[in-house]
Parts: C-alpha cells; structure tokens; sequence
C-alpha cells in the first residue's frame, strides 16, 4: 500500500505541528510530523511518500528538478520552482499507476489531504482519499487507515 502524504496541508491541519510550525519554523514542523509518520508507517507496512511545495514561501527549493530525500524509511519529496506539491503528487500518483498497470500489480493508493481540489484531480486514478484528522487519528490509535 502506496500512502502519500500532502506534507505542509498535513502539518497545517493538525494544530501540535502547526504550533510547532509557528514557533519554531518550517524545518521543525517538518522535523515533528515526519518523526511519528515514520513510526506508523513502519508498523503499518506502508510504503510512504510525503510531499512538500519547495516553489514558494520562505524555504524556497531552487533545484532544476523536484528535491527528492530519505528519512528512515519515508521517501521525502519537495516540488521544483513553478512545480507546487499539488502538481507533483498528481504526477507521482499517474506514474506509479502507470508502472502498476504495466507490471500487472494492483496497489491501493492513499493520498492524506484536505485540499478538495487536489482530491477531485486524482480521483480518475482510482486514489483513496482521506483527511489529515484521519491519518493523525490512525497515528495515534495505532490503527491502519480505513479504505
């Protein structure tokens, strides 16, 4: 089970990270939510992905291409200059349901955002859409994410 993570709606959405974010700045925001992401992703067996828009604010990512990272065993990645994470998911989830399809392996997606508008963008592709209050829930009860 492929689980992607909309990174900054994640840590805006729940209020400890937001805090954190607030108080302290991106990087520890960042640093506070991908801590416990991991530890359930570990425990859950998913393989996890979060993404973060690098094309604005104030931690501005000027790579040529999208910055991709490894935090223990979540992969990490941040969109390019005039990339937003919006369009950066879209175009991970359509390249791993591609390769599944080729590869005859079906997968379930979930994608943890509240933005309804990237939502309705992948709903074609089959995507299980869940909000931030439910991953944080699962997170902290210790249960796999209904789909």
């Amino acid at each position: 089970m492929l689980l992607i993570i909309d990174g900054y709606n994640f840590i805006r959405r729940i209020p400890h990270f937001a805090a954190i974010e607030r108080e302290h700045g991106l990087e520890d925001g960042r640093f506070e939510m991908l801590m416990p992401i991991e530890h359930y992703s570990a425990e859950q067996h998913y393989d996890t992905h979060v993404i973060f828009d690098g094309s604005n604010g104030p931690h501005v990512y000027h790579g040529a291409c999208s910055k991709q990272e490894r935090f223990q065993g979540i992969d990490i990645s941040f969109s390019k200059p005039r990339e937003s994470a919006d369009m950066l998911i879209v175009k991970l989830i359509k390249q791993r349901v591609k390769t599944n399809r080729a590869d005859g392996i079906s997968e379930s997606i979930i994608l943890i955002t509240d933005d309804l508008s990237l939502r309705d963008d992948v709903f074609s592709y089959g995507v299980f859409c869940r909000s931030t209050w439910e991953l944080y829930d699962a997170m902290t009860s210790h249960h796999m994410i209904a789909i």
